[in-house]
């Protein structure tokens, strides 16, 4: 099988890409939709996923809170 040679002899180049501000602002735009889901939605399941698991005291119970 023969190769063309420029793909075998032809050196890496290296690509500069320059980022904009809306680049940077699309960026922060998405880092704050993850904080925001972060704080709004994981935190209160997991605050109601460890109150579930708890009895009247605070104690760990496990499952038990279900099973009764």
């Amino acid at each position: 099988m023969v190769t063309p040679a420029n793909t075998m002899d032809a050196p890496a180049r290296k690509i500069r890409v320059s980022t904009s501000g809306e680049d940077l602002l699309l960026r922060l735009c998405l880092i704050a939709l993850g904080v925001f889901l972060v704080v709004g939605l994981l935190l209160p399941i997991y605050t109601l996923l460890s109150k579930g698991v708890q009895d009247a005291d605070g104690n760990f119970v496990g499952l038990q809170n279900f099973v009764t």
